[in-house]
């Protein structure tokens, strides 16, 4: 391509991944496939440097490929640093060769701009970065933590006039504990 480099990196295989449905009630590749496409879509709806987005698009994909690497522990806190990312997916900004500096440290702090942007726009959730290696990888307990906080919501649609009156009831309950905890301390 006259656009960019025509190397391929790893996160290429992430179709591979997605396009095959039987993946999908494997245990230790579907939650990973979930996530990622939670990520995929938030970045794709929200994402607010659109400039970015297609390489945003491609970390999340090698940061899933990442993650089923990691010896069969999904779960494991580990992943690529960002400059880790920028050279093993050969990533690359047009634009990046004409700012005047380092173009390698240059197309690094698109990344590291790229990673921050990814968490903002998911507001946390799904990825994290380990402050001791500067490793970013896709954290699957927090969606389970991001589930549980919409159980009241989704049991809120419910038909049964008394178990929307209950979940009603709960949710309250739990707005007026973490009121509570703001307000008195």
């Amino acid at each position: 391509p006259n656009d960019r480099p025509g190397l391929i990196g790893y996160d290429k295989f992430w179709e591979t991944v997605t396009s095959n449905s039987v993946l999908r009630s494997d245990p230790s590749i579907g939650p990973v496939l979930k996530v990622s496409e939670v990520l995929a879509e938030r970045v794709l709806k929200a994402f607010t440097r659109p400039a970015y987005k297609p390489m945003a698009q491609r970390v999340i994909a090698g940061l899933s490929v990442h993650r089923l690497t990691t010896g069969g522990d999904i779960y494991v806190p580990v992943g690529p640093t960002a400059a880790e990312l920028r050279d093993t997916l050969c990533l690359y900004q047009p634009g990046i060769e004409d700012m005047g500096g380092d173009p390698a440290d240059d197309l690094l702090t698109a990344v590291q701009t790229t990673l921050r942007e990814i968490v903002k726009t998911v507001n946390g959730q799904f990825i994290s970065k380990a402050a001791d290696t500067e490793q970013y990888y896709l954290d699957l307990k927090k969606d389970v933590v991001y589930r549980e906080f919409k159980r009241p919501i989704l049991i809120r649609r419910a038909t049964n006039r008394s178990t929307e009156l209950r979940s009603g009831l709960f949710l309250f309950i739990g707005v007026h504990q973490l009121l509570s905890v703001f307000i008195c301390g």
